[in-house]
């Protein structure tokens, strides 16, 4: 896309942001299969133009555990499709390029993007208390049968 038409789309209330995608994982190749689904659902959100892309190779970073990361800058229809990028993707850093001054919305779109962030949060509190619940009940359990697991340390 030219700069003459990413300038229009930013008239039209578009916004141009910079983000960094993370993961870390094994095998080398789930890693890297893992960026390029990524990447295909990102390219295939409504509201998101992709202007550029760096994709850097996947580095070991701990016995056997890699990581990768992409720089992309993307054209987003609006403040509410961002709000949803950050929950789907959870990029490690965002940056708002364009419009410099201030984003132009809609009080009730403002709103229903506050609503679906709240509604995402409680999902993510519900997951955590159960998960925290169903660890306790496994310690307990192996403590009744006297199987003590050491806390795992990393080197």
């Amino acid at each position: 896309m030219k700069e003459k038409e990413i300038k229009e789309k930013i008239q039209e209330g578009w916004i141009r942001i910079r983000m960094i995608q993370e993961l870390a994982g094994y095998p080398i190749a789930h890693v890297e299969s893992t960026m390029d689904t990524m990447n295909g659902r990102l390219a295939g959100m409504d509201g998101v133009k992709i202007l550029e892309r760096e994709v850097h190779e996947a580095k070991e970073v701990h016995k056997g555990i890699w990581s990768m990361f992409a720089d992309v800058e993307l054209l987003v229809k609006d403040f509410p499709t961002v709000i949803l990028i950050l929950f789907d993707f959870m990029p490690s850093s965002i940056e708002i390029i364009e419009p410099e001054d201030s984003i132009k919305m809609d009080v009730r779109e403002l709103s229903s993007a506050i609503n679906d962030l709240v509604g995402k949060m409680h999902h993510l509190d519900a997951s955590a208390k159960k998960f925290m619940a169903l660890s306790n009940r496994m310690k307990r359990k192996l403590d009744e049968a006297g199987i003590k697991i050491e806390p795992q340390h990393s080197d």
